[in-house]
Formats: structure tokens, C-alpha cells, sequence
């Protein structure tokens, strides 16, 4: 599957979801990955979403994977094959094990960023891509290099 590498080379890693993950439904626009950040991409049809609730089914989400200045509508709980049309799980609370862009205190505010991998970093971190919109909370701390991570707790 083409795409991004992985976040974590063991896959998604849920910590806790405080018995309430807040689960939403969306098609996938391209390869997606469990545990990677996602976005809902704009569509061609302007408006897709009726005033009533019958009106609203998960191809109205177009979920892609996050990348520059996209904002961030959760986290992947499948792994989807572009191409497939399939329905892809995004979980937007919960307790997750993210890869870490920096150093990273417990207890500060996390933003997505990409680049050739996805990552979060603190709020006041210099992130050259980045939505700049806080996505959760550091339980742990991380330090600077490759291949490090953050309990975080997301809440999108």
C-alpha cells in the first residue's frame, strides 16, 4: 500500500478511550493507515449535508490522510486500500500512542504536523506544516530525535 509510513511500526496503539472513543464514519480518498491523522478533504459538490439527520451518510466525509496545512478530524482506526471506497473509522477522543516531532513535555497542548511522516508537537513548537489547531494533550514526555513517541490523549 502506498502512502505514508506507518506512525508506529506495531500499529495503532489505544491506551484507554474513556469508555467513549466518539467514533465517526467516513469513505476513504486514499490510502489510510490505522493511526495515522486524518482530514476531511474539500469536495466538488459545495453542499452534501441536508438540514435533517437522514440526509447525512458517511461518503459526505471524504477522509484523506493529513499533510501540510491540513486541519486534523481525528485518527484512523483501519487500515483502507485506496481505490476501495471503504468506510474508514475515525476516532476523535482516546487515549493514543503518537509519534513525537520534538520535545515534548506532559501536560502541553499538541498540534499535527507532516512532512515525510506524520507527527504532533507542541503548541509553540516551529513546525514548518502544520494546521496549528490543538488535537490533544501530552501524557508523557519525549525528547528530540527519530522514531519517538508521545501517550497523548486526543480530542478533536
Amino acid at each position: 500500500m502506498a502512502g505514508t509510513a506507518p506512525v508506529s511500526p506495531s500499529g495503532l496503539q489505544m491506551y484507554g478511550d474513556g469508555a467513549n472513543p466518539r467514533i465517526i464514519q467516513g469513505v476513504a480518498a486514499g490510502d489510510i493507515i490505522a493511526g495515522e491523522l486524518v482530514t476531511s478533504l474539500a469536495s466538488t459538490t459545495a453542499q452534501k449535508v441536508g438540514s435533517i439527520l437522514s440526509t447525512v451518510i458517511p461518503n459526505d466525509i471524504e477522509v484523506a490522510q493529513i499533510k501540510d496545512n491540513n486541519h486534523c478530524i481525528g485518527i484512523a482506526t483501519k487500515t483502507v486500500a485506496s481505490g476501495t471506497n471503504a468506510v474508514v473509522p475515525v476516532a476523535t477522543r482516546g487515549t493514543y500512542i503518537l509519534r513525537a516531532g520534538g520535545v515534548i513535555s506532559g501536560g502541553q497542548g499538541l498540534t499535527p504536523g507532516s512532512g515525510t511522516i506524520q507527527y504532533v508537537d507542541t503548541e509553540c513548537g516551529v513546525i514548518t506544516s502544520w494546521s496549528g489547531t490543538k488535537i490533544a494533550t501530552a501524557l508523557t514526555a519525549s525528547a528530540s530525535g527519530t522514531n519517538l513517541y508521545v501517550l497523548a490523549m486526543l480530542n478533536v
